[in-house]
Order: structure tokens, then sequence, then C-alpha cells
């Protein structure tokens, strides 16, 4: 049985005729992630638009030429040193058959008549300053639920990458982590514009976990993400000689990034309670406890759905 695998865009997937038809329209430009901008994406900004278009869709690669390179404009590409982390990662899951197949019903067709579907979770967009304020008091307090659910990848100290651990954090129905900002690679004002910050750019930011949404090329059973997900991630730490499989930017994606992705998919569990029995002794409290009883009975209900944490 074949599994699930992931790549990035190569420069030969940029070359040949791509079936989804927003990738031939803008060059191998994409729309980027807050959370790519806060570990040190280079971006240009389109019409003051916070989270435009990035100056590098990806550390791309050639296994022809054995080179490494990058898009900076349209049709342009450039070296990128190997060891360079400013390159956007816009993954692309290669679907093992049986799994395939149990999406297939769930693909729809945009505007522009490309296949796309919401598949996984990433951190993906800052909280508004308000959240922030909250989620900070709410954290510093204790009352914020820890989900079991890490996300993994490099944060920059001193100018040494390391790999750094974001647990999950749930409030109000919805699941952030605290992103700690590469200030030796942001392009402080740049980033300042595109993710609506007005003061100086914080210690750390708290980043929602939202769901991905992907094209779809059918003829391959590929997924390629709409936007440019992570940066901070170095391509490889020694030469390059075409052997992707080989590079540290691989293994960052199989066996990081992959397993983060599909957590929500593969890792999820029920517990299952027998709520009728304790439903049942509601009738047996007294008429003090009961509302108290009757609220911890409905917070277990809520809570009963837990992330099982990552093997």
């Amino acid at each position: 049985m074949n599994k699930n695998d992931i790549s990035i865009v190569s420069l030969s997937d940029m070359h040949k005729t791509n079936e989804v038809k927003a990738i031939q329209k803008n060059n191998g430009y994409t729309e980027i992630t807050d959370l790519a901008i806060l570990t040190g994406a280079h971006f240009l900004l389109k019409d003051n638009k916070a989270n435009s278009y990035s100056v590098i869709t990806t550390t791309g690669f050639d296994n022809r030429l054995f080179e490494v390179a990058a898009i900076i404009a349209s049709n342009e590409y450039t070296n990128y040193h190997i060891l360079s982390t400013y390159g956007t990662i816009r993954p692309i899951i290669k679907l093992a058959n049986e799994e395939y197949n149990k999406i297939i019903s769930d693909i729809k067709t945009d505007s522009n008549g490309d296949y796309i579907i919401t598949y996984g979770e990433y951190p993906q967009k800052k909280a508004d300053k308000e959240t922030q304020k909250t989620l900070d008091n709410e954290y510093y307090n204790n009352n914020l639920r820890k989900t079991g659910r890490i996300f993994t990848f490099n944060q920059k100290i001193r100018n040494e990458s390391f790999e750094m651990e974001h647990e999950e954090y749930e409030f109000n129905g919805k699941r952030y982590i605290k992103v700690k900002p590469d200030m030796l690679l942001i392009d402080e004002k740049n980033a300042k514009q595109a993710l609506g910050i007005e003061s100086d750019i914080k210690s750390y930011y708290w980043v929602e976990v939202l769901p991905i949404t992907w094209f779809v090329n059918k003829k391959t059973k590929q997924l390629i993400s709409e936007k440019g997900l992570l940066a901070g991630i170095e391509f490889d730490n020694k030469e390059y000689h075409g052997l992707f499989k080989k590079t540290t930017m691989y293994s960052f994606l199989k066996n990081k990034m992959l397993p983060d992705i599909l957590a929500p998919i593969h890792e999820k569990i029920q517990t299952k309670i027998d709520f009728s029995i304790y439903e049942e002794m509601i009738e047996n409290i007294s008429p003090e406890d009961k509302k108290e009883y009757i609220n911890a009975l409905q917070e277990l209900k809520n809570n009963s759905n837990i992330a099982k944490k990552r093997q």
C-alpha cells in the first residue's frame, strides 16, 4: 500500500503545463500566511493588502539541473542558497490511493474552474489586537485549555536555528499557538503593514490554527497548497545533488509538517462516555447543587473530543 508523501513546488512544475490554472496565471506567486511572515518570509505587498504575494513562493528544486532556485518575479528565478531560510514553503501532498478515495467526494470547483478542497490544518492567521490581549491574559491566568496537539517548526535564537514545539491552546471554540517572530529575517516595515501592527513588533504573537485550502490535481492525485504556509526552514545543510529526499527540507516536511497537517484527520479520537448515566443522576441531586452539576456535565460533553498527542 502506498503512503502519503509531501514535497514542494519545483521549477519543473513551473515549466510544464499545469492542470491548476491559478498557478499558471500567477507564475508561481502565491498568497502567504501570517505565520510565513512571522517566520521570516521575504514577500511583496500588492495594493497594500496584508498577506499579499510572496517574492519567494517556494524553495523550489530542479532535479535536472541539481540546483536550488527561488521565484523572485514573474517568470524570473534566482539562485537560492541551501542554508537560506527566507523562502516560503508551499507544500504539495501526494495522497495514497486509499486516502484520496476518501476525500474525492469533498472536492469542489472554484470560480476559475480549479478543483479545490479543505484538508488538514495549520497555524495561519495572526489574532487581532483585542484577541491578542485576551489570550495573553487568559494564558497568564492559566485559563487556556491545552488540546494536546503540538506544531513543530524552526525558530531562530541569537542567529542559531532550533526546532521548537508550539503547543496548541483552545479558547472560545478557536485554537491558537504562540509564535516568536524571526527578528533576524523579518522585514519589519512590510511585516507591520501586512500584519496590521501599529507599534513595535512584539516578542511573540498568537496565531490561529485554520483549515488548509488546496488546489487538487486529479491526474496526479496531488494537493497543492493555495498559500505559502511557513518560512524559516533551510533547504539543506550540505551540497545538493538532486536527491530531494535526502535534504533537510524533505526531512522536515515528511517528519514534522505532514503529521502536523494531518493530525486532525488521523489522530483525533472520540472519548466514549455514556452521558445518560450522568443525566439520570440529576434527579437525585439537591436543587442547590443541580445547576453546578449540569454546568460541569456540559463542560465534560464539550471536552469529550480530544486530540491525541502525536506519537
